[in-house]
């Protein structure tokens, strides 16, 4: 039988939501079948419905909606995976961690959120399952390219009362260990050629039920504190008693390990971005902190100052330390313009801006046409001569684990000519340029990952023509933006501002429907109706990037899913949430939104100069 190649219900958000399975332990039977008498199994459930109204009342304060058609809800969603929101502002900073030295210099701890999505790790009970764990074709084969297939977190759930002695409680202990190995998914290095490679390690939990019950505590045949003390401090989380006197005791604490969990798998996403970004600088391609070896301009100057203005240091000039301690260091400018430089010559934001300027589109043309004969090349590159040994031990050492795919063949760098380890290099560091634009974004910063997801695809398309990985980016452009309406972060909600305006016919009959204000906006040097320069709607971007995308991938049979995939998130995106973005109302779109703090005065679709017209 053959599996699916496409992802259950594709859409752009789940680029930007970490996955969480949830594992019910000593719960199945000597011939695997599940058995849902086990405590565990009871526990699992209870869990599952507390995440329900936990979430249920995250929606009620970033929407204001009825908590009785919510719980209402809650029976026709039980069986289907749990996203929860979780505002950053909510989150417990780590004590060490600081603004200058994390490598998302958008990041903040008091805006934008974390997003999870909790299902059920038995891979014959959810689709997200079953696909990590049993199609591998679609997952570990993929896993570099589409980080956001990984697993983010496993959270074993276990009774006590289901261990009558000591060996059972081992056995649990170790089934959890399995189920964490199963879903630590390897990079396809490893997959497919067998590299001693360092596998993609999920943030573990074990979640214990029932530790202070009288059956358990009076058990002389069990001894917890012995069977788990080789384990981390914080994996092992003890549950209280669930019953409805305790609910309200049960609601705070699944607050904090869901809390606890974000900020962990935030630092471990952060990490890989590090570990990715010091690859690259130590190929030589590129400076630290990722700035290419082209780049113009001082550094210091685009990290003091921050975006659209906001600066770290004092009135004088000179560097507050403090300040750039505890706010983000920013980008440069960014714009939606930075998308035509990377889109081809026949895109729609390409021929919007350049009309008339022949020689950037013949330039664009050539490398188009690069791109374009490497990927129909791709599937003869099998048949290639073995190259010079001559490689450098610089570069060899520079790339530790090369990402790639199955149209990709695997060089050893001990193989390659001095050229051929050069081309090979720029190669894997445009891939590990979107490759963090991916983590950025699951790590909840869509400003670092379309900052980064623009600089990969300039490379894909100039410096080592990618065609796969360019389509990715362009994608990832598209999952950023619809990401940064989403859930906001800093200085999000002004870069959508600045950058997205209302449609030129609903501005236009807004202004006509109000009498006399329409002389009133063309004194003041502020008319509506005239549509900016340098603003679109949001649905032109994402519609444009992804037709670029398309044309792509419609290029190799192998990329037939991936076509697919993009069709039918183009599909969500037209039925869910186009509209909303026409009227730039930012943090509306379901449950999966965050609207901004709830003791505002306004809501991030309320703020904001397209609000009065929309």
């Amino acid at each position: 039988m053959r599996l699916s190649q496409i992802t259950g219900s594709p859409t752009f958000r789940a680029s930007a939501v970490n996955a969480v399975a949830v594992i019910p332990l000593l719960s199945s039977d000597r011939n695997g079948f599940d058995d849902p008498t086990t405590h565990s199994s009871k526990s699992f459930d209870s869990f599952l419905s507390s995440l329900h109204r936990h979430n249920d009342i995250n929606r009620n304060r970033n929407y204001g909606d009825d908590v009785k058609q919510l719980a209402s809800d809650l029976n026709n969603t039980r069986n289907e995976p749990i996203v929860v929101v979780i505002p950053n502002f909510n989150l417990t900073r780590p004590g060490d961690w600081k603004y200058n030295e994390t490598p998302l210099q958008n990041f903040h701890w008091g805006h934008g959120c974390q997003r999870l999505r909790f299902f059920d790790g038995r891979p014959y009970h959810s689709r997200l399952a079953h696909d990590r764990l049993i199609n591998h074709e679609l997952t570990r084969n993929w896993i570099d390219l589409c980080p956001s297939r990984r697993t983010g977190a496993l959270i074993g759930i276990l009774n006590v009362r289901d261990c009558p002695d000591q060996s059972t409680l081992e056995r649990a202990i170790q089934e959890w260990h399995q189920w964490a190995e199963r879903y630590s998914t390897p990079p396809y290095e490893v997959t497919a050629h067998g590299r001693d490679v360092d596998r993609d390690i999920v943030v573990p939990r074990l979640f214990v039920f029932d530790s202070f019950h009288e059956s358990f505590v009076t058990n002389p045949n069990v001894d917890l504190q012995n069977a788990t003390e080789k384990l981390k401090s914080n994996c092992l989380v003890a549950f209280p008693p669930v019953d409805e006197e305790r609910s309200q005791i049960m609601e705070l604490h699944v607050n904090v390990v869901v809390n606890d969990l974000a900020v962990a798998i935030f630092q471990e996403l952060e990490e890989k971005i590090r570990e990715s970004d010091a690859l690259m600088a130590a190929s030589g391609l590129v400076k630290q902190g990722g700035r290419t070896a082209t780049d113009s301009g001082p550094q210091q100057t685009v990290a003091r100052t921050g975006f659209f203005g906001r600066s770290s240091t004092s009135s004088s000039g000179a560097p507050n330390s403090n300040t750039e301690e505890d706010t983000p260091r920013g980008s440069g400018e960014l714009s939606i313009e930075k998308l035509v430089a990377v889109v081809g010559p026949n895109s729609k934001l390409a021929t919007a801006r350049h009309s008339g300027s022949k020689n950037n589109n013949n330039n664009d043309l050539t490398r188009s046409a690069s791109i374009v004969i490497k990927l129909e090349n791709a599937s003869s590159n099998n048949n290639k001569k073995s190259l010079a040994k001559t490689a450098s031990r610089r570069t060899l050492s520079a790339v530790k684990a090369q990402l790639l795919t199955p149209l990709d063949e695997f060089w050893d760098y001990s193989e390659l000519s001095p050229k051929d380890s050069h081309e090979m290099m720029k190669r894997e560091v445009a891939r590990r340029e979107k490759f963090a634009a991916d983590f950025s974004l699951l790590a909840g910063s869509p400003l670092d990952a379309y900052e980064r997801y623009t600089k990969a695809a300039d490379l894909c398309k100039t410096t080592s023509p990618d065609p796969l990985w360019y389509a990715s980016a362009l994608e990832g452009c598209a999952a950023a933006h619809i990401a940064m309406a989403d859930i906001g972060g800093f200085n999000v909600d002004e870069y959508l501002e600045s950058s997205f305006q209302l449609p030129e016919e609903i501005m236009a009959c807004a202004l006509v429907t109000s009498s006399g204000k329409e002389k009133t906006i063309s004194k003041n040097g502020s008319n509506h109706n005239s549509k900016d320069n340098h603003k679109q709607n949001m649905p032109q971007i994402v519609l444009a990037l992804c037709e670029d995308a398309l044309d792509v991938t419609s290029r190799h049979p192998k990329l037939a899913c991936f076509h697919s995939e993009l069709l039918l998130k183009l599909a969500w995106y037209t039925a869910e949430l186009e509209n909303v973005h026409l009227r730039c109302q930012w943090g509306l779109g379901g449950g999966e939104c965050y609207g901004g703090e709830p003791n505002s005065d306004k809501r991030r679709w309320g703020v904001g100069d397209t609000f009065e017209f929309s």
